[in-house]
C-alpha cells in the first residue's frame, strides 16, 4: 500500500524522540543520529510509493562508561566488585496495527538470542492485556512498551519540564548522608510518570531535578518530586492536615508545630515536626529554623514572634496581615479604609452597660456584640435585640474585655469566596452559599443557590478587592452577607484556608490547599485552575452526645460512594466539635442536594428546634427569566421535564395558563407585557389546533419556543404543523411532540448567549451527556449485546 507524506513525517518524529530518549539515558548515540533530518529519513527508510519500512527503523546501542557507572551498585562484603546492571539496548518498531502475545514472544526471543539487556518495543497501539502478562517471564531482560503516540513529542524538551538527571549510587549515598535522610524519607515518583518512563527509571534510583527560576537562574533538587522548599505550619488541626495531604501529592515537606499527635502530624510522612503550642515563642523559633516558608492554619498566633522570625524565614501571609485580622474591629477599619463594604462598627472602651448603650444609640438596636480577639465558629458573638440583652451579652463576652458592637445586617443569605493572593495577582474560587447552625457552619452549596450571575460577579469582585488590601500571599476565606436588596457586605476574613472551601478538594481542578501552597511557594496558578468542575454540597460532621457519633455519620455516608468522607482523626467526639466533613459532587446542584439529604436528616435526628432558625435557602428569585405558558392545565404534566431542566440549570421561571381560544384577552395582555416584566424566553405548549405559540409570538418580540402536545385524538401531526407553519415575520421555534426537554434546553441556550454562567453550565451538561454515551458504548463493547440487553431488562 502506498504511504503518504504525513505518515513519513510522523514516524520521523517518533524515531527522533526514541533515539533522543536513548541518548538521554546514556547510550552511545551521536547527536547526528538523534537529530536526523526529514530528508535523510525519507532517503533511508521510505520507498518510492511513500511507505515507511518500519523494520528498518530498528536499532541498538551500548551504554556509555558514565551510564555504566550510574548503574553499578555500591560494593558490599559479598560483592566487592559489582558489575553494572545495564547492557546493550535494542529498539524495534512493530509493523502490525495490533500487538498480541505472539508479537511480544517473538521480541522477547530476539532479546534473549542476541543477549540484549533491554528492549524497547514501539507499537502502533497498546498491546492486549494478555500479551503484557509475558513481560515478567523474560526477567532479567528488561522489556519496555511504548505506543507510537507517546513518542510523537519529546516531553523532556518542553520548557515546563525541568531537567532530570539520574544520580549514581555513590551520589545517592552522599545525598542521604548530607541531609541525614533515610531512603524512605525521599519523595517518590510513580513508575508510570512520563519522565520516569522516558528515563527508564527503576525502584531505588534517585534523580536530580533542575528547574529554571525567574530570579535565580536555576535551582536544583536531588529528588524525584516537585519542590525542595520546606513549609512550616503553625497549628496541626484539620486545616493543617488537609494542607499536608495536598503537599504529599507534590512531595513538599511540611513541618507541623502543635502538641501531641495532631491531625496534621498523623498524615505527614516527609516533614520534621515540632512539639509544642503554636503560641509558644521558642517552639515557633525551632519551627522557623527548619523551614523555608512559615504559614498558619489558625490566625490566633503570636505575631510578635512572627515579626521577629520574618528576618530569617519567609512568613506568609505577612505578620502585619495576621495582626490586623486577629483584631476583628481593626480588620473592619482596615477594610473600610480601602473602600470595602462592611457593616458599621463601634468599639466599646470598656465592657460595660454604659458603653453598650452608647454604641446602641449610634447603631440602633438590634446590634451584634462581638469580641475583638480569639473569636471563631460563633464563639465571641452575642445578638443584642433589646436593652434586656445588655447584661447577658456582657456576662457572656465581658471576660474578653475588648469588645465592639456591629450594626445588625438583615441578610437573606451568607456567602463565602475563597481568594488566592499570589505574587502575580488576586484570584478567586466560585461563590459559595454557607448555612450556619448555632453560629457554626453546617452546610455549603456551590454554586450558591438562587443567586443571579450579576450578584455572583459582585461577590467575586468584592472578595478580591478585600484581600487585595492585605500584604502577603496565600489563601484567604472571605465571608459576606447578601442583603434583601442584593447589597453585599464583608463580614469577616480568615488569612488561611477555610471551612467554606472544603468543597474545592473534590469540586475544583485545584483545591484551596493546593492553591495555598502554590501561592506561598510561587508555583504556577491561573484563574481557570480554580473553576468549578461540578456543583457540590459540603456537610460538616460535628460531634454529638455519643463519643462515636461522628463515626456513625461516616459509616452511613459510605453507603453512597458519591459521598466523599473526610475524618480528622481527633479521637472521641465532643458536642459541637468539628470531627470531619462530607462532600458530594453531582452534575446539578439539585442532584447533589438529593444525595446529601439522607445525611442531613441523620445529623438532624433528635435535635431540638433552634431558637433562632438558621438561614435557609432563599425563595426562588421573584424575577423569572422564562415564561412557560399552556392552553390547559392538562398540558402541565407534559411540561414537567422542562420545569426540571430549568430548575437544574438554576433558571427562574413562571408558569401560566393562557388559552388562545378561551382567554384571548388575557393571552394578549400577558404576551404584550412579558418583555417589560423581565421575561427573556417563552415556552408555549399547545395541542389540537395549537394556536397558542403563534398567537403569543404575534404579541411579543421575545423568542417563543413551541411545544406541540399529543392530543387525545389523532397522532399530533396537526399540532406540529400548526406551530411549525407560521407566516413569515412571526417565527416560532418548534420542537417534537411532548418534547419539553428540548424546549427547556433551547431556552437555556438562548439565555446562555448573554450569560457566561449559564453558558458554562450548559457546556458542562454537554460534556456529561457525551461521557454518559461513551460509558454506554464502553459497556456494550465490554459485555456484548446479549448481556447489555439483559441489563436493560429486554
Amino acid at each position: 500500500m502506498a504511504g503518504d507524506g504525513n505518515e513519513a513525517s510522523r514516524l520521523w518524529r517518533i524515531l527522533r524522540t526514541t533515539k533522543q530518549m536513548c541518548y538521554d539515558r546514556g547510550y552511545e548515540l551521536t547527536e547526528e543520529e538523534c537529530n536526523i533530518s526529514l530528508a535523510d529519513f525519507k532517503a533511508a527508510y521510505v520507498d518510492e510509493s511513500g511507505a515507511v519500512y518500519r523494520q528498518k527503523l530498528a536499532f541498538y546501542a551500548r551504554p556509555t562508561p558514565d551510564m555504566q557507572k550510574k548503574y553499578t551498585p555500591l560494593p558490599r562484603p559479598g560483592n566487592p566488585d559489582p558489575a553494572p546492571d545495564i547492557g546493550t539496548i535494542h529498539v524495534d518498531f512493530s509493523s502490525q496495527p495490533s500487538v498480541g502475545i505472539k508479537d511480544l514472544k517473538a521480541f522477547a526471543q530476539l532479546l534473549n538470542e542476541k543477549n540484549y539487556h533491554t528492549g524497547i518495543f514501539v507499537a502502533q497501539a497498546a498491546p492486549t492485556s494478555s500479551a503484557l502478562k509475558i513481560i515478567p517471564s523474560i526477567l532479567p531482560t528488561v522489556m519496555e512498551i511504548f505506543k507510537e503516540e507517546d513518542l510523537l513529542v519529546n516531553i523532556s524538551r518542553h520548557e515546563l519540564v525541568p531537567k532530570h538527571t539520574l544520580l549514581s549510587p555513590e551520589d545517592k549515598k552522599r545525598l542521604l548522608e548530607r541531609y541525614r535522610l533515610k531512603e524512605t524519607q525521599l519523595p517518590r515518583i510513580r513508575m508510570d510518570d512520563p519522565m520516569a518512563r522516558y528515563l527508564g527509571l527503576k525502584r531505588g534510583q534517585v534523580v536530580k531535578i533542575i528547574r529554571k527560576s525567574e530570579t535565580a537562574g536555576s535551582n536544583t533538587s536531588a529528588q524525584p518530586g516537585i519542590m525542595d522548599k520546606r513549609v512550616g505550619v503553625l497549628g496541626g488541626g484539620q486545616l493543617g492536615a488537609m494542607l499536608v495531604e495536598a503537599a504529599n501529592q507534590l512531595r513538599i515537606p511540611v513541618n507541623v508545630l502543635d502538641v501531641g499527635h495532631s491531625s496534621a502530624k498523623q498524615v505527614s510522612s516527609i516533614g520534621t515536626h515540632v512539639e509544642g503550642s503554636f503560641k509558644d515563642r521558642e517552639a515557633i523559633k525551632r519551627l522557623a529554623a527548619i523551614s523555608d516558608v512559615v504559614t498558619v492554619e489558625i490566625e490566633h498566633v503570636d505575631t510578635e514572634i512572627l515579626e521577629e522570625i520574618s528576618g530569617t524565614v519567609d512568613v506568609q501571609p505577612s505578620w502585619k496581615t495576621i495582626r490586623t485580622i486577629q483584631d476583628k474591629y481593626a480588620q473592619k477599619q482596615h477594610l473600610h479604609g480601602y473602600g470595602v463594604a462592611t457593616a458599621q462598627s463601634v468599639p466599646l472602651e470598656t465592657a460595660s452597660i454604659e458603653e453598650l448603650k452608647k454604641a446602641s444609640s449610634i447603631l440602633g438596636l438590634p446590634v451584634m456584640l462581638k469580641s475583638r480577639r480569639e473569636a471563631y465558629d460563633g464563639r465571641g458573638n452575642f445578638p443584642v435585640r433589646t436593652e434586656g440583652d445588655f447584661k447577658p451579652a456582657l456576662e457572656a463576652l465581658g471576660a474578653n474585655k475588648s469588645l465592639f458592637a456591629e450594626k445588625w445586617a438583615n441578610f437573606r443569605m451568607e456567602l463565602a469566596v475563597m481568594v488566592v493572593k499570589t505574587k502575580d495577582g488576586v484570584l478567586s474560587f466560585p461563590t459559595t452559599e454557607t448555612v450556619h447552625e448555632n453560629s457554626i457552619c453546617k452546610l455549603t452549596y456551590t454554586p450558591a443557590r438562587g443567586v443571579f450571575d450579576a450578584t455572583n460577579r459582585k461577590a467575586q469582585d468584592l472578595a478580591r478587592k478585600a484581600v487585595a488590601c492585605f500584604d502577603g500571599k496565600g489563601v484567604f476565606g472571605v465571608e459576606m452577607f447578601l442583603l434583601d436588596d442584593d447589597t453585599l457586605l464583608v463580614n469577616e476574613i480568615a488569612p488561611r484556608p477555610h471551612n467554606s472551601g472544603h468543597y474545592t478538594i473534590e469540586a475544583c481542578r485545584v483545591s484551596q490547599y493546593e492553591a495555598h501552597l502554590s501561592a506561598i511557594l510561587d508555583l504556577p496558578l491561573r484563574q481557570e485552575d480554580l473553576e468549578l468542575r461540578e456543583p457540590a454540597v459540603m456537610l460538616n460532621i460535628l460531634g454529638g452526645e455519643a463519643k462515636d457519633s461522628h463515626l456513625r455519620i461516616a459509616e452511613a455516608a459510605l453507603k453512597d460512594r458519591w459521598l466523599k468522607v473526610h475524618l480528622y482523626g481527633k479521637g472521641q467526639a465532643r458536642k459541637g466539635r468539628k470531627m470531619g466533613h462530607i462532600t458530594v459532587c453531582a452534575p446539578t446542584i439539585s442532584e447533589a442536594e438529593r444525595r446529601i439529604q439522607p445525611l442531613i436528616d441523620l445529623v438532624d435526628k433528635g435535635k431540638p428546634a433552634q431558637p433562632y432558625a438558621p438561614t435557609k435557602q432563599p425563595a426562588k428569585p421573584t424575577q423569572p427569566l422564562v415564561a412557560i405558558v399552556m392552553g390547559s392545565d392538562s398540558d402541565l404534566p407534559k411540561l414537567a421535564s422542562a420545569l426540571q431542566i430549568l430548575h437544574d440549570f438554576h433558571i427562574p421561571y413562571t408558569t401560566r395558563i393562557t388559552s388562545a381560544h378561551r382567554t384571548p384577552a388575557l393571552l394578549a395582555s400577558y404576551a404584550s407585557s412579558a418583555a417589560s416584566s423581565g421575561i427573556r424566553v417563552v415556552i408555549a405548549a399547545a395541542g389540537g389546533a395549537a394556536h397558542l405559540p403563534g398567537m403569543f409570538a404575534a404579541y411579543t418580540p421575545l423568542p417563543v419556543i413551541g411545544v406541540p402536545i399529543l392530543p387525545s385524538v389523532g397522532d399530533g401531526m396537526d399540532s406540529v404543523l400548526s406551530i411549525l407553519n407560521m407566516p413569515r415575520g412571526v417565527p416560532v421555534a418548534t420542537v417534537g411532540l411532548n418534547n419539553g426537554v428540548n424546549a427547556a434546553l433551547l431556552a437555556v441556550r438562548i439565555l446562555g448567549a448573554g450569560d457566561e454562567g449559564v453558558r458554562e453550565r450548559y457546556a458542562r451538561y454537554m460534556r456529561e451527556t457525551e461521557e454518559a454515551v461513551r460509558e454506554k458504548d464502553r459497556r456494550l463493547v465490554e459485555v456484548g449485546a446479549e448481556e447489555y440487553l439483559e441489563g436493560m431488562g429486554k
